[in-house]
């Protein structure tokens, strides 16, 4: 007999993407942001953006430096 309903055909998995880490640098570039008068929000809005990392994760090490 012939297939009825829908089936879905996977042709390749989800591939695992290289995270961005924290590094000392970008902690070091908060520090200094955090220096200059910035706000937490204003620092982690930028560095998340030029670096792909979670605005979450930086803004722990934000609290952390602090």
């Amino acid at each position: 007999t012939q297939p009825r309903g829908e089936f879905t055909l996977v042709i390749e998995g989800n591939r695992k993407v290289n995270k961005p880490e924290l590094t000392p640098d970008i902690e070091q570039q908060l520090h200094h942001m955090r220096q200059s008068g910035l706000t937490a929000k204003e620092t982690v809005a930028r560095v998340a953006s030029e670096t792909g990392l979670s605005k979450k994760e930086l803004y722990q090490a934000w609290l952390r430096i602090s």
